[in-house]
């Protein structure tokens, strides 16, 4: 009898601790399913208002720093990256196998805006590669140990940023501060949410401008321009930024025309056009402002800045291959230009254009093939040249 009583004890406790055990997971799954459904509320609760910032901006270099912010809202990352694709040029075809960081966290990361990875290459190259959303298990064979550079990025989560069967970039996230089982589905609706407002902004403005470019090169026309400018020199007062323009023309573009007749001359325009287009922001705004005549207007960028892209273009511009360039005076096809900044030399777009124009005429008159700075003297030109 002593014997069957303490095996019944035996069992009670056996049952007892079973039934412990149970509570125990049962607690654990119900605090999975606690913290699963905060993180999805959370979500939830976050996704109209990224869907109204990203609606409602106009500036394309701003869209990656939104998807990133609400990244770290969501996830809360050790570490974040968005990667843009890059477009083909003239000088490189194949620029569109690249991608390269627009936006990061955190800001002493050692991947830095700017970097790039061939599509394929790496873990986030592969997301690329195969358009998908993969997990840690399936990026670590692509990771690159120890690498310095994007291959070596730890990814526990990435996600292609695909519509249409094209790949604009890719978001990836390292050390999640809880990891949720719901995580793929909602970096899936973020990268969907890049994707759609890449390529929306990125065909708006082309569609929206459609009757006011110039039929032969396929950029701004004056009118616009003027309009842009007055808009662009009114938001900068309002912010209290400022705005840099660079208007330049083809040296001896006459001569071009007179020896090469006006169907090369034509093509001309029109490779020059593109080749400035592959060279600038997506927020600034380039067009013909009249015969060989061209304007760049750079929202928010100041004259010091204004000029180093602009000697950046001359020379781009100076070691093209263009048709019949060996037959230029100067050996070569240049451009002379002028910049000027408001709000330091102009207070309205017609004072601004007319600096501007002060300054190219300085370079051309200096020999052709320079950019000048509205409001400086000769000596100084000279200065920046070196």
């Amino acid at each position: 009898m002593l014997w069957s009583r303490l095996r019944s004890e035996s069992a009670r406790s056996k049952l007892v601790e079973s039934q412990s055990l149970e509570l125990a997971e049962l607690r654990q799954h119900l605090d999975r399913l606690e913290d699963e459904q905060q993180f999805v509320t959370q979500f939830i609760h976050e996704f109209p208002h990224l869907t109204a910032e990203l609606q409602s901006e106009r500036k394309l270099r701003r869209v990656p720093v939104i998807l990133l912010q609400m990244i770290l809202r969501t996830f809360q990352p050790e570490h974040a990256l968005i990667l843009i694709r890059r477009k083909s040029t003239l000088a490189e075809p194949e620029r569109d196998q690249r991608l390269v960081v627009a936006a990061v966290t955190p800001s002493d990361s050692p991947y830095k805006p700017g970097m790039e990875i061939a599509i394929g290459e790496g873990a986030l190259g592969h997301v690329a590669g195969t358009e998908e959303i993969l997990g840690r298990d399936e990026l670590e064979p692509h990771v690159s140990a120890g690498a310095e550079d994007l291959t070596g990025f730890p990814a526990d989560l990435a996600a292609a940023m695909v519509l249409d069967g094209h790949t604009m970039g890719v978001v990836a996230l390292a050390k999640p501060g809880k990891a949720q089982p719901r995580a793929k589905a909602i970096l899936r609706l973020i990268a969907q949410m890049g994707a759609f407002t890449f390529n929306n902004m990125a065909t708006f403005v082309p569609m929206k401008s459609a009757a006011d470019v110039d039929p032969l090169t396929g950029i701004f026309n004056k009118r616009v321009l003027n309009y842009r400018l007055g808009r662009v020199m009114k938001e900068a007062e309002e912010s209290g930024s400022q705005v840099a323009v660079f208007l330049f023309d083809i040296d001896h573009f006459k001569n071009y025309n007179d020896v090469n007749g006006h169907v090369a001359g034509d093509q001309l325009l029109r490779l020059l056009s593109h080749l400035v287009s592959d060279n600038i922001r997506a927020d600034d705004i380039f067009g013909r402002f009249g015969g060989e005549e061209f304007l760049l207007i750079l929202p928010e960028r100041s004259l010091e800045e204004g000029r180093r892209l602009a000697e950046i273009l001359r020379l781009e511009i100076e070691g093209y291959q263009f048709p019949y360039g060996e037959w230029q005076p100067l050996g070569r096809l240049t451009v002379s230009g002028g910049v000027a900044a408001f709000p330091g030399n102009a207070q309205n777009p017609a004072d601004l254009l007319r600096a501007a124009d002060a300054a190219l005429y300085g370079a051309k008159k200096a020999g052709r093939n320079q950019v000048w700075i509205a409001g400086e003297s000769a000596a100084l030109q000279a200065v920046h040249r070196r």
